[in-house]
């Protein structure tokens, strides 16, 4: 799991990707958590900064909501893009 601080598309996320191996057909799940709202094309900015570009990816799953004054996403990709 890595936790990191990003400034996408003039927001400030806290970022969290957990990678459930590495073989065809693994996952990465995404949560992130702001103060402002996060679209799917917050999601598709964050994977493409971390080297996921959903072209090759994917992107499924968004979610957003409202939890105790934070809004938070969550998403998930494939651990590879073959």
């Amino acid at each position: 799991m890595t936790n990191k601080s990003l400034i996408i598309n003039n927001k400030s996320l806290i970022v969290t990707r957990t990678r459930t191996g590495g073989r065809v057909g693994d996952s990465v799940f995404w949560k992130a958590t702001s103060l402002q709202p996060i679209t799917i094309g917050d999601a598709v900015a964050v994977q493409i900064s971390e080297g996921y570009d959903p072209a090759g990816y994917g992107l499924t799953d968004f979610v957003s909501a409202n939890v105790q004054g934070d809004v938070v996403a969550t998403w998930a990709c494939g651990a590879n893009c073959d």
